[in-house]
């Protein structure tokens, strides 16, 4: 996709992304051990070789080891080796970039990728922030790999 139309879809879809990670930290605030970092907003990044925006908070312990980042992205296609459009994505990545879990609607179809921008906004509002946060503590923050490996992290 050109960058132009990229940044375009981008703008479409922000403030809604943004409303609901600053929900989602808020309300995992209240429900977790860790230090909730403030939401903020990234991209592109010359370093990653991407012109991808993303919208992220991170979990840290009392050692400052980011426990778990909660990332949602807007995906190019032409970053994937794909033709055209973009694709929503919300990882949960735990230290050392351990995958944990995310959502990541029509993933694996011919319809991950689109440039109608009425779908990918709907892909952003189904993204159900209970739903979100009952897996993080629940689940993610629960994994057994992930918490030896932040304990070996905070010594």
């Amino acid at each position: 996709m050109q960058l132009e139309q990229y940044k375009s879809v981008w703008e479409s879809l922000r403030s809604t992304i943004l409303e609901k990670m600053t929900a989602l930290a808020a309300g995992l605030k209240t429900v977790v051990e860790y230090t909730v970092s403030d939401v903020c907003i990234s991209g592109p990044d010359e370093f990653l070789l991407s012109d991808e925006y993303r919208i992220s908070f991170d979990l840290k312990n009392e050692k400052e080891v980011t426990v778990l980042s909660v990332e949602f992205a807007l995906m190019d296609a032409a970053d994937a080796g794909e033709d055209d459009g973009c694709a929503v994505m919300c990882g949960f990545n735990g230290h050392a970039g351990l995958i944990l879990g995310g959502y990541a609607p029509a993933r694996y179809s011919n319809d991950c990728y689109t440039t109608d921008v009425d779908v990918l906004s709907t892909r952003v509002d189904e993204f159900d922030i209970e739903e979100a946060a009952q897996f993080i503590v629940n689940e993610a923050l629960q994994d057994e790999t992930l918490l030896k490996e932040v304990r070996e992290a905070s010594k």
